[in-house]
């Protein structure tokens, strides 16, 4: 169920339709627009009452979200969003490109610095490293750890990129959230749901990296249709700054319904 607001609503109209969305038992997610803003209503397993939503001050309509990926879909919030950082001009999702570069892995400070310099002076706004490196092989290097995430913090400071990094379970979450200005999800991570509440409910902004759309356990495949849901996790925490990033897999051959390559992409931002 989506709440419109009409567009001279003031704040005060806005957060008492919250407040009574829920007193009814739901959970409300006031979503600011160019023009106006929309509520979204979610927790409810059937019907909500429309008639009290409606009467209240400031509401010019209530409308019934049939998708089963309501807080992403266009339904519910039609601008586009945009990741704005502070102190610095660079966006995520503006109309200007954002460039991110860096290194798979922080091997030494020597080695981030190398590419820190490189990559700033080619244009990128935001540093990408891996501090934690999730490895088949309990042999295979498997990142710096903290110290990586403090080299990445001096090169913030020196540089003045923005840092993406991934955190690969919880305990390394507390972290990435302390030193990184977006956290990063690895395409391993993407059915460990434990991880994905918890960074939803850090303050910042997600990335979702995605290969195949599959269930990690059995390999079965999803359909296209239901790529928006995996990107749903964040948003039912009420965070709205959740981005998706393609994992290249080379040319290995894929169903065109089981791959998340760009079809996939433009297809679920137009819903």
């Amino acid at each position: 169920m989506l709440v419109v607001m009409k567009a001279h609503a003031t704040e005060e109209q806005v957060r008492s339709v919250c407040e009574k969305i829920e007193k009814l038992g739901y959970r409300a997610h006031a979503m600011p627009g160019a023009q106006r803003t929309a509520i979204g209503i979610t927790g409810n397993k059937g019907e909500v009452e429309q008639g009290t939503l409606e009467e209240m001050a400031g509401v010019q309509e209530v409308i019934k979200v049939s998708k089963p990926y309501k807080l992403v879909s266009r339904d519910i919030k039609e601008d586009n969003t945009v990741i704005r950082f502070a102190g610095t001009a660079a966006t995520i999702g503006g109309p200007g490109l954002a460039i991110v570069a860096g290194p798979c892995a922080i091997e030494s400070r020597e080695q981030a610095f190398a590419v820190a310099e490189r990559v700033h002076r080619a244009g990128a706004q935001f540093f990408r490293g891996g501090a934690y490196k999730p490895r088949t092989s309990p042999y295979s290097f498997q990142g710096l750890g903290e110290e990586g995430l403090r080299i990445m913090g001096e090169i913030r400071r020196q540089y003045g990129m923005k840092i993406i990094t991934e955190a690969i379970d919880n305990e390394s979450l507390d972290l990435v959230e302390e030193y990184a200005d977006v956290i990063q999800i690895g395409a391993r991570n993407m059915q460990n749901f434990s991880l994905l509440k918890r960074a939803g409910r850090a303050k910042k902004p997600v990335v979702l990296k995605r290969d195949d759309i599959k269930l990690a356990s059995d390999g079965q495949t999803y359909p296209i249709k239901e790529a928006p849901q995996q990107f749903r996790v964040r948003l039912l925490l009420r965070e709205q700054r959740v981005q998706v990033a393609d994992r290249d897999g080379g040319f290995l051959p894929h169903d065109e319904h089981s791959r998340l390559p760009r079809q996939v992409l433009l297809w679920s931002s137009q819903r």
